[in-house]
Order: C-alpha cells, then structure tokens, then sequence
C-alpha cells in the first residue's frame, strides 16, 4: 500500500539522465553501482513485521505521461528480484550431509560424469537375490545380507565394445577404491516431483501369486505326451509329417548337438540322455548353444575366453550342480563367490548399451519369452499387452540397478548394485514427438503375476520397481519356465515351439503346440528347472525322429521347385520334418553373391562345361561340384530373384510401414538387433539400388539376414 504523503512526483527527464550517466559510468570501468540488498532486506523485513504501519521510505509517484517504467525504476525492481530469490534460496537450502552424496551429482543416463556411483555398492559386496534364510546357494554360502559401500560409476559401456579378459577379475577388486565427489551437473532424467507420501506407501511389501506346481511326470510319461499333442497339432493344421527314421540316424543327429557319442538306445531314452548330458564334454557343448539363444548376437561378440567361462557357469546347470532359475537371477545381480561374480560381470557387460535398451530386449526375450523391439519406438500393434512405456519403465529398473564403470585396462564393465539411492524415470519419446518420462516398474503379467493386496485394498499397477525385486520373482517362475523351453526348442530345432506373432520365421500359431509349450514349463517347474532333462526331453521329440524334407546339399535340393521349397518350408515350420542345421555364412559374403545375382558383380568361376577340351581329343570327364559350389547351388534355389512378384514379404505388418528404411530397419529388429548399424542400413539401400524395387530388396535382405545370423 503506498502512503501518499511520502509519494513526489518524478522528473522523467532528470531520472533517465541520472541513470544514463550511471550506466556509462560503470562501463567506463568507474563506480560500481551500490549494493541495496542489505537495505532493501531490513525494510521488507520490518514492512512484514507490522504491516499496519506504513514503510519508512520514499514511495515514487507512476509517470504522470504514461505507464511506461524508468531505467532507475526498473533497475530498482531487478534488485528486489534478486534479493528476494537469494532470500528464499538461503532459508529453504538443506544442510550438508558430509557422508552422503550430493543428490543431483548425476548425469543424465545416471551416471556421474567424473566417474562415481550414486549408490556405492562394492561389487564384492553385492548381494545375490533375496531368499529364504534357511536355503543355501549351491556354492554353500548364504545369499544374506551385505553392507554398500562408496564405488565409481562412469559413462556407459558401448554395446559394440571388446573388454580385455584381463580387465573383469581386477574390477571386481578395485572397484569401490574411490569415493563420489560432488557435481554441479543437474540430472535430467531425475523424478523429484513425486510425493514422499505415495513413495513411501509404494515401497510396501506385496504378495505374489503364480500358478501351482504340478506334480512330477516321469520320462516316458513326457514322451508319451509330446507323441499325442504333436499327432493333434499336424492333424489340427492339415499336415502329413515325413517318414520316420531309424534309430540310427536318430542317434547320429543328437551326437552332433551334443558334441560326443550317444548311442541308438540312449537316443530313444529321455532319462537315460539326460545322465550323457550330465557329462563334462555334453554339457559344455549343449551350455554353449543354450547361450547363443539367451545372448543372441551379444554372444558372438564375445571372446572366446568369456565364452568358456559363461558356458562354464552354465553347465552346471546340466551337471544337477545348480537350477537354471538362481543361476539365471546369479547372472544379473552376482552374488558373493568370485566365480558368480565373474560369470555376472561378463554376461551384464556383453548386455551393456545406451540407455539400457539392449539388456532390456534381450532380457525380455531370454527370461520373459516378449518380443520388446517394437516397443522402444511405439506400442506393439500386434501384442497388446506391451506398451512403451512399460518398455521404458522396465529399461529404467535396469538403469537404476546396474552400475556402469571401467576396469582397471579402462574397459567397460557392469555390475549390479544392491539398492539405489534414488529411483530415477527414464524419458522416451512419443511417436507423435511429445516427451514422456516411465518410472521404474515391470507389470506383474509379464512374470506371470498376480498381486495379491490386503482386503479393502486394491493392489498397484506396477510393483517390481526394482532389479532386486524384479529378479527374485524369476525363482520357480512359470513365465522363465516357458522362455526355457522355447530358448532350448530353438536351439535344437533352429525355431521356438512358439513364436512372437512378429517373427517372419515363427511356427503358425496353433492351440496344440501352445498347450505343449506351457505342458513342458509345467514340468520343468516340477523338476526344478533341471536343464538336463528339459533337454533330454526337447532332443528326443516327434520332429527328432522324422525325415530331413530337403537335405541342403542334394541334388534334390539344388533343382527343387517353388512348390518344393514352399512345401519344405511349411514342414520346417510345423516340426513335420526334420531340418538339418542350416549352412551358415558371413553377412558380407551373402551380400557379394546376391549382388552378382543381381547382375551388379563378377564372374568368379567358369562353368565346367565351357572349360576347353584337352589338346590330346581325349574325352575329360567332368569334375564334381566342390562343397562350395553345392552350397551356392543350395542357397541359390530359395533366393527371392528380382521380378518374382509371386513371393510374399517376409511379414504382412511390413506393407504397414511406408519408408523403406523403416522398413529395413523393422526386418533388423525381428532378426535380433537391439541397433541396426551404418553397414546394415547400407546394404539394405544398396539391395534397393539393385533391384529397382523395395519389395524385392526386402525379400533378398531377409533371405541374407535368416542365412547369416
């Protein structure tokens, strides 16, 4: 309130000179202007004591011209300003907690960007996943409680990278070696904005409940079953399966999965495979195709060092020395024995890549058996029941979980941690452009949960807010059971027992096939995740014991038609007959071939028919093909040649996307790749180049991509 008898009028002319000759002043390097926040201060101050009684000072009447401010009154209200924001910064500023890290000393993906971890949890300290007391994990030591300390945190591992084999085993010692200075670097993908009160409710203990165990069924009781259900799923779909084979033949097929000698009765029996399987050399083998399943392309860019040690921790697995569910839950949050540790560090870090999106696919594909690719981008049009933004808030439990630092040789390793200080939301971008930020929770139906609440009360929608949380619901899980199955049916038969409706090489869906998936994780969970005999059960099934449809390097095969290829392919996809293991080639060399095909290379090789007679008039007879030429000859006959309008896409959805980059890309995705490179997206345009039209250079790219991965 203004007091009339202070207010005088004011001379515009005479205040902007005032003004003016201050200003040049200043920035001739003369007087500094008067510093009036004390002043100012102590008479708001004494104005909010009694503010009945008028304030002692000279109020300014408005320009009687206009309402336009003056330089030295709009000078005077930036000063109040000023004065009143520092005021409100020194009352509402926290005091300094000497022990605890700064709360914004993150970067935006997390990490701090001089190198320190917000959480400080040693990784020799980290706990494996929380169980009963009572249970001991295989190695004999409790998985109970550890202490966090302060570690380093630096930028984020490229999923591209190669770490020294060296490097890991010296992290795990040194890595909490440094504490967690302070940043002035705001964190951007921080959520403060979240009541305390609703946090604190959300942190309350939930209950699960999943489906019930069956009882155990015995070999020949499984074998029994998979006969029956597979007869129901071939008449269901109109199939007449090949001719069966002796047992033989059956026996030489699993002695080459395997990697040793099984003999014809040992093929034929499930239990009796299991307890080869068990074996040093069977094991490691069957543990090294499981891998490249449960990694996919992460596990060829391994070393093979790194590979030996992880298909080491999981052949115990097939030895009875472990379930593969704890040593599933042991490869993502580590435990307390240096080997556990070790197998964590490696599997984490070949998962390690911007924003944790490619540990969140292959996670999702490996242990939920869920097609997540399409989901960084937009919500599954063809799955509903998974959205970006549960795509998003679970790539932000992994974010928060896992601690992103370097060895000792400067090599990106990654490790989880125990708990985190602060649950940060990772924010995503909307197809239509707009932002939105995911907090950290996983719905319960991706585990096949169901959250039980107190009465009268109504459960939260998403629960597993934490890595921690997430992987001890893995423990007798129905949904890992299920992804088991389908990870160890593709290793054996180069396809799952069932497909995401996305995947161009999926088995139709059929209701037969969907009952025997979920029959065998049933008994898996019954037999406590014992991978021996899942195994055993898989390689002795009806697709084992039928006729190849086309053997890849015949003669039969190198002339078959269209019909005979399609017919073939019908077969393969509903395990109606048996398919060797495909001839797998570099990505490079495909490419070469199907630009010589397209007429854009080079003869390499001159038919033997046009070679020149020998100088004697002898007749020379004509060699055999080499294994080379067969193989061309092979991969030439399912080859989609330009102008065949009559081969379909690889997918329907496909016509949906109109760029044909997009396109490209979307065909990478359901190949497998969390990130299609500069030299994919590359080939793609020059298959486009070559044949004039996207739809065959669609088709000629899936047929490069299904051949080389």
């Amino acid at each position: 309130m203004r007091d009339k008898k202070t207010e005088r009028p004011v001379n515009p002319s005479s205040a902007e000179d005032a003004a003016l000759r201050a200003f040049l002043t200043e920035a001739l390097g003369g007087a500094s202007p008067p510093d009036l926040s004390e002043q100012i201060l102590h008479r708001l101050s004494d104005s909010s004591a009694d503010p009945a009684k008028p304030a002692d000072c000279e109020v300014l009447s408005p320009n009687p011209l206009g309402t336009r401010k003056t330089p030295l009154a709009a000078a005077a209200a930036l000063i109040v300003a000023v004065a009143a924001v520092l005021l409100a910064l020194l009352t509402l500023q926290p005091q300094a907690d000497p022990e605890r890290p700064h709360p914004v000393a993150q970067s935006p993906n997390g990490q701090s960007p001089n190198g320190q971890s917000p959480n400080g949890q040693s990784p020799d300290e980290q706990s494996p996943i929380a169980q009963n007391p009572d249970e001991q994990n295989p190695n004999g030591q409790s998985p109970g409680a550890n202490s966090p300390e302060t570690a380093p945190r630096v930028a984020q591992a490229d999923a591209d990278a190669q770490p020294d084999p060296s490097g890991l085993a010296a992290a795990a010692e040194d890595a909490a070696a440094q504490p967690a200075p302070r940043s002035r670097q705001l964190p951007m993908q921080e959520t403060p904005f979240a009541p305390a009160a609703r946090v604190a409710s959300e942190q309350a203990v939930v209950d699960f409940e999943r489906a019930p165990r069956v009882p155990p069924h015995d070999a020949q009781q499984i074998a029994a079953e998979l006969n029956r259900r597979f007869e129901q799923a071939w008449k269901q779909l109109g199939v007449e399966p090949t001719a069966e084979v002796s047992q033989d033949e059956v026996a030489q097929r699993i002695s080459r999965w395997v990697g040793t000698d099984v003999s014809p009765s040992s093929a034929s029996d499930p239990a009796a495979l299991a307890e080869v399987l068990r074996g040093r050399a069977a094991s490691e083998s069957a543990a090294e195709r499981l891998l490249a399943q449960l990694l996919g392309s992460a596990w060829r860019r391994l070393p093979a060092e790194r590979q030996q040690v992880l298909s080491g921790f999981i052949a115990q697995t097939y030895s009875g020395q472990q379930r593969f569910d704890v040593a599933a839950q042991q490869l993502v949050v580590g435990g307390t024995d240096q080997r556990v540790q070790r197998a964590s560090a490696i599997w984490l870090t070949s998962l390690a890549g911007e924003r944790s999106v490619p540990v969140t696919q292959q996670i999702g594909h490996a242990v939920l058996d869920l097609d997540l690719a399409c989901a960084r981008c937009h919500d599954d049009p063809l799955d509903s029941q998974i959205r970006q933004q549960d795509f998003w808030g679970l790539a932000a439990v992994f974010q928060n979980g896992l601690r992103y630092s370097r060895s000792q040789s400067g090599e990106p390793l990654v490790q989880a941690v125990s708990e985190s200080e602060r649950q940060k939301g990772q924010f995503f971008e909307l197809p239509d452009g707009r932002q939105r930020v995911a907090l950290p929770g996983v719905p319960p139906q991706w585990l096949d949960l169901q959250v039980s609440a107190p009465t009268g009360e109504e459960p939260a929608g998403r629960v597993l807010k934490d890595l921690q949380t997430l992987v001890a619901q893995w423990r007798d899980n129905p949904r890992l059971a299920k992804a088991l199955v389908n990870r160890v049916w593709n290793a054996v038969y180069g396809r799952p027992l069932t497909g995401s409706t996305a995947d161009p090489e999926a088995p139709p869906h059929e209701e037969h096939l969907v009952q025997l998936r979920d029959y065998l994780a049933a008994q898996t969970r019954a037999h406590d995740f014992d991978l021996a005999r899942l195994t055993a059960w898989v390689l002795t099934a009806p697709p084992m014991h039928r006729a190849a449809v086309l053997e890849p390097l015949s003669d039969e095969a190198a002339f078959a038609s269209d019909q005979q290829l399609a017919r073939a392919d019908f077969l393969h996809r509903t395990f109606a007959g048996y398919q060797p293991q495909p001839v797998k080639l570099r990505f490079g060399s495909l490419l070469d071939l199907v630009s010589r095909w397209n007429g854009r290379g080079t003869i390499e090789s001159v038919p033997a028919l046009a070679q020149p007679a020998a100088s004697s008039g002898s007749f020379v007879p004509l060699q055999a093909p080499s294994e080379a030429e067969l193989t061309e000859n092979w991969l030439r006959t399912s080859f989609p040649e330009r102008g065949n309008a009559a081969a379909p896409l690889p997918a329907q959805w496909l016509g949906a996307i109109e760029d044909f980059e997009q396109q490209a890309r979307h065909l990478y995705y359901a190949a497998g790749y969390w990130k299609p490179s500069g030299r994919q997206l590359k080939a793609a345009a020059e298959l486009r180049e070559s044949t004039g039209d996207d739809d065959a250079a669609l088709k000629q790219l899936w047929w490069v991509i299904r051949n080389s991965r």
